[in-house]
């Protein structure tokens, strides 16, 4: 089927699906972004986050009992405490000796957690029980899922927190001011470790949130593939910019959309996982004409 055969109504569900989709790409992508900016680390870890996320609220909620909300709000508390050890015990001592070490160390924290979900929970697809499970919302003609609403919603939510408290707050002055020099800012009195550790801790709680979001009834429930989803978002911030907050939201909107309607109008003879590759098309045709994509910095250097 062509967007030329289907209706404008279909057309919007499959855009606001690719928005929602693209939401959670963004979470993540925010995530990277954040680390990067704060210690110069690509963190390979943040789909096991995710992970780690998704399963601790099905631990919490269908396992131990707690509401769905509060199991939620401790999953994602677990998970940016989480992130925030990694950085203190293990980022730390090797950043300032080799930035290709802590890449390593980020590689091996992602397969340490996979084989640690594996281990306690098991390969087999779960039931997470969350309160949207099938359900959809009719309006206008159109029809979308509740899990959706509220993914927009709640990325939205989590977008807009973040920008306010990066704007507007002291911490948030000290990130920025970090970001920008991190020799500059301790020579102001800046805590630096501190603040690295802040950014990753908020990175992790991003990716909990968006790891639980992704392992709903409605995305396909729990299983460890929900940390390929941090592979997808690798290629949201190359498109938005690496060192751009705002331009690893929009990256992940792009390639949720871009997604979301290949999955449902690309022809068969492109082949059936044309979804699956299509973000990385749009990655490296970004490269080609934006090295530093949409809203990253270029890098002046003197001669």
């Amino acid at each position: 089927m062509t967007p030329l055969a289907v209706s404008g109504v279909e057309l919007t569900q499959t855009g606001l699906s690719g928005l929602a989709l693209g939401s959670l790409y963004g979470l993540i992508a925010l995530g990277f972004v954040i680390v990067y900016k704060a210690t110069r680390v690509i963190n390979l870890a943040q789909g096991g986050t995710a992970l780690l996320g998704a399963y601790l609220t099905f631990w919490l909620h269908v396992q131990a009992g707690l509401p769905y909300i509060l199991a939620v709000v401790v999953a994602v508390l677990l998970c940016a405490a989480q992130a925030a050890a990694v950085e203190r015990w293990l980022i730390e001592p090797v950043l300032s000796r080799d930035i290709h070490a802590s890449l390593m160390v980020t590689m091996g924290i992602l397969i340490a957690v996979q084989a640690l979900v594996a281990g306690v929970w098991g390969t087999d697809q779960r039931n997470p029980d969350d309160p949207w499970r099938l359900g959809k919302v009719s309006l206008g003609g159109l029809s979308m899922t509740t899990r959706d609403l509220w993914v927009i919603g709640l990325a939205a939510l989590a977008v807009v927190g973040f920008f306010l408290f990066f704007r507007f707050t002291l911490v948030g002055t000290a990130m920025r001011a970090t970001a920008f020099h991190r020799v500059a800012a301790s020579a102001q009195g800046i805590d630096s470790r501190r603040i690295g550790m802040l950014a990753w801790a908020i990175a992790g709680g991003l990716g909990g949130l968006a790891g639980i979001l992704l392992g709903t009834t409605v995305g396909g429930g729990l299983q460890p593939g929900i940390a390929n989803a941090a592979l997808v978002a690798l290629s949201a911030i190359i498109v938005g910019g690496l060192d751009s907050p705002g331009g690893a939201v929009l990256g992940g909107v792009i390639i949720g959309l871009a997604q979301q309607f290949a999955a449902s109008y690309a022809p068969i003879s492109l082949g059936q996982d044309v979804s699956t590759v299509l973000p990385y098309v749009v990655m490296v045709a970004i490269l080609v004409f934006l090295p530093t994509g949409l809203r990253g910095t270029a890098e002046i250097r003197r001669i």
